[in-house]
């Protein structure tokens, strides 16, 4: 239910219906947790970095073996048919394995679930008035190569137990790290630091996922407004900690910045104004 108590709606399967309708006891995704996700800003109506998005959905199916009966302007119609206003939103699109009962494998091929939600976007201050973000390291280990690492899957619990620990330690976001003790990325989001007059963000083989945005800032080459270099590297603790700024970017928060430290909290919130006002700007032209 919406807050003036309409139903929400959602598009199943191809479908527009009721938010409440109810999805099969046997629904892999819910059994399993055998499903794959994409999460997209819609900004003024407008889905943001749509075709990367469906790209990389697309590219996790095949890896996974979903069927896929919807081609690009399928589902571009089906968001705008979801998209009820002008407002910042948040689109979410959920690939499942369908409705196969227990078991790894079920002994028939089943059709996937595709289903398509809208949710209200957290507010976004402007950056001078939005706070830099607390993080902590989690004693959580992601592993680097790990072949789920290249995908948004529904299996998310190590970056949920993170967040929630990282909440419980009165920080806002978590860092993981690798089994080299290297830094992987956050929670939910992916990591870059300024350092050594370059910015820099762990490569997929630390165990970074490759983010829609974290690619769009890499594709730059150079930051907009001082051409510091941006690439991957390797990332240890200590470079976090000695840092002289701290970014974290995903598709919902698109960048904002961190402080690991209390020192560097006014320092961060400083440095970084500039740099996310410019890389907004350029994702906000992209589309």
């Amino acid at each position: 239910m919406t807050k003036g108590g309409a139903m929400t709606k959602i598009w199943l399967n191809g479908t527009i219906c009721a938010g409440d309708k109810a999805l099969s006891a046997n629904e892999r995704g819910f059994l399993l947790g055998e499903g794959l996700f994409e999460t997209i800003l819609i900004k003024s109506g407008s889905p943001r970095l749509w075709n990367a998005h469906i790209e990389r959905l697309f590219h996790s199916c095949a890896t996974f073996g979903f069927a896929c009966p919807y081609d690009k302007a399928t589902l571009a119609q089906a968001a705008d048919d979801l998209i009820a206003s002008k407002n910042n939103m948040v689109l979410r699109i959920t690939v499942t394995g369908g409705v196969g009962g227990r078991g790894l494998v079920p002994p028939q091929e089943q059709s996937p679930t595709w289903l398509m939600q809208i949710s209200p976007a957290p507010s976004s201050p402007a950056p001078s008035k939005n706070p830099a973000l607390k993080l902590a390291v989690s004693p959580i280990t992601r592993l680097a190569d790990h072949i789920s690492n290249a995908h948004k899957t529904t299996n998310y619990f190590d970056n949920i137990l993170a967040r929630r620990q990282a909440l419980a330690t009165g920080a806002d976001e978590a860092v993981l790290l690798n089994q080299y003790g290297r830094v992987a990325c956050a929670a939910a989001a992916s990591i870059f630091i300024v350092k050594d007059n370059s910015l820099s963000t762990p490569p997929i083989s630390e165990g970074a996922m490759n983010g829609i945005i974290r690619q769009t800032l890499l594709n730059l080459k150079t930051t907009p407004l001082s051409q510091v270099p941006i690439q991957e590297a390797p990332l240890t603790l200590a470079a976090l900690h000695q840092a002289d700024m701290i970014l974290l970017c995903n598709s919902v928060i698109e960048v904002k910045a961190a402080y690991i430290t209390a020192p560097a909290e006014i320092r961060a919130q400083n440095l970084a104004h500039s740099f996310i006002q410019a890389f907004i700007q350029i994702l906000d032209e992209i589309d």
